[in-house]
C-alpha cells in the first residue's frame, strides 16, 4: 500500500498529466459547444423541451413537435427485421453461407421477436427530442466517443509513465537488480491503472456535466430507446433503434458508461502488458497506437462473409468505433446481444495471458 501511495503521488505530481487533462477537457468542451451550445440550437431545444415536459400548447414549437411525431408514428408499421437483414445483405454485397448464415439468420429472428415485443409493450412511443432534427442520441455518443479516446490516452500515459520511470531517470539498473524491484512493476501498473481511471472519470464527469447543463434531460431518461422520437435516420437505414433488451435512455447511458470504463481499464492493462516486454514507454505507445489503427481497419480489409468477419469485429478498436450502436442492432457481423461484453471478455483474457507471460519474462530478463 505504501508503494501504491508513493506511485500515485508521483503520478499526480507530474505536470504533463494535468496539462493533458486541461487540453482534453478544453477539446471536449469545444465539441460540446459546437454541437449543442450555439444560440439557435439552444433556443429550439429549450422550446421543444418546454412542450414535452412543461406541456406548453401555445408555443410555436408545439405544432412542430406534434407534426414531427405524426410523421414518424408509423415507423413500426412495415418494419420487418428479416427484410432488414436481406436489405443489408444486398446493399453491402454480404452473403454468408453455412453455419455462419445460420448465426446471422438466428440473430435477426431474435431481433424480429424483440421488434414484436417492443410493439406489444408500447415502447415504440415516448417523448424525446425529435431525432432527425436534434440528433441528441447521436450527440451523446459522439461526446462519449471523444471522451473515450481521450481517456484511453490518459490511461496509457499514466501506466507507462510509472512503469518507465526508472529507465527515464536512469535508475533501472539499481532498481531491477533485486527481486523486489522487479516485483514493484506490478504495483506500478496497478497504481497507473488506478490513476488513469481517476483522470478518466474526471474527463467523463466534467464533459457530461457541461453537456447536460446545455441539454435538459430531466423527465426524458425513462423514454425507451426504441421510441420513434429517438429514431435518427443515417441516410441509408431509416428505422427505429432496435435494442436487444428493453432499455430506456438512462439505462443505455449508464450501461455505456460501464462499457467505457471497462474499455479504458482494458487499454491500461494491455499497455502495461506490452511494456513488460518492450521496456520502453515511447515504443509501447507507438505500438499501441499502431495496433489500435490496424485492429480498426481489419473489418474493412476482411470482405468475406464468414466467421472471421465477426471475429475481427470483436476488438477494442471496433468497440470504440461502434460506440453509438452499443446494445442496438448494428452491422450484420455484430448484431447479437451483449457483443460489447463478449468483446471485453475476450480481450481481458488475452491481456491477462500477456501479463502472466510478461511477468515470467521480466523475472528472467537482464535489464
Amino acid at each position: 500500500m505504501r508503494v501504491m501511495k508513493y506511485e500515485l503521488r508521483k503520478l499526480f505530481g507530474f505536470p504533463l498529466m494535468w496539462g493533458l487533462l486541461a487540453v482534453f477537457l478544453g477539446f471536449s468542451f469545444y465539441i460540446i459547444h459546437s454541437e449543442v451550445g450555439y444560440h439557435e440550437f439552444q433556443k429550439s431545444l429549450h422550446g421543444v423541451y418546454n412542450v414535452m415536459v412543461g406541456h406548453e400548447t401555445s408555443s410555436e414549437y408545439y405544432d412542430l413537435y406534434t407534426h414531427y411525431h405524426g410523421s414518424v408514428s408509423g415507423s413500426y408499421d412495415t418494419l420487418d427485421m428479416r427484410k432488414t437483414k436481406e436489405m443489408k445483405e444486398n446493399m453491402c454485397d454480404y452473403y454468408p453461407t453455412g453455419s455462419y448464415a445460420e448465426l446471422i439468420d438466428n440473430n435477426y429472428e431474435t431481433l424480429q421477436k424483440r421488434l414484436e415485443e417492443i410493439i406489444a409493450d408500447g415502447d415504440s412511443d415516448g417523448m424525446f427530442y425529435p431525432g432527425d432534427v436534434f440528433q441528441i442520441h447521436k450527440k451523446i455518443y459522439l461526446i462519449m466517443k471523444v471522451c473515450l479516446i481521450e481517456m484511453i490516452i490518459m490511461m496509457c500515459f499514466s501506466v507507462l509513465y510509472l512503469m518507465d520511470f526508472e529507465r527515464l531517470n536512469r535508475t533501472e539498473a539499481l532498481v531491477f537488480s533485486c527481486r523486489i524491484g522487479r516485483t514493484d512493476m506490478r504495483l506500478k501498473l496497478a497504481a497507473g491503472v488506478l490513476g488513469g481511471l481517476l483522470f478518466s472519470v474526471m474527463i467523463l464527469c466534467l464533459s457530461f456535466a457541461v453537456f447536460l447543463a446545455l441539454v435538459p434531460m430531466r423527465g426524458l431518461w425513462s423514454t425507451p430507446v426504441n421510441s420513434v422520437m429517438v429514431m435518427e435516420s443515417s441516410g441509408v437505414w431509416e428505422y427505429p433503434f432496435i435494442t436487444f433488451v428493453p432499455l430506456t435512455i438512462g439505462k443505455e447511458f449508464f450501461l455505456s458508461i460501464a462499457v467505457t470504463l471497462l474499455l479504458v481499464l482494458l487499454f491500461g492493462i494491455l499497455s502495461g502488458a506490452v511494456q513488460l516486454y518492450v521496456h520502453n514507454s515511447y515504443l509501447t505507445m507507438i505500438g499501441c497506437a499502431v495496433g489500435f489503427v490496424v485492429l480498426m481497419l481489419l473489418p474493412f480489409i476482411v470482405k468475406n462473409a464468414c466467421w472471421l468477419k465477426t471475429f475481427v469485429c470483436l476488438t477494442p478498436s471496433s468497440l470504440w468505433y461502434y460506440c453509438s450502436r452499443w446494445f442496438i442492432e448494428n452491422d450484420l457481423p455484430v448484431s447479437f446481444a451483449w457483443s460489447e461484453f463478449i468483446t471485453l471478455g475476450i480481450w481481458f483474457v488475452i491481456s491477462i495471458i500477456l501479463m502472466l507471460v510478461g511477468k515470467s519474462y521480466l523475472k528472467s530478463k537482464d535489464i
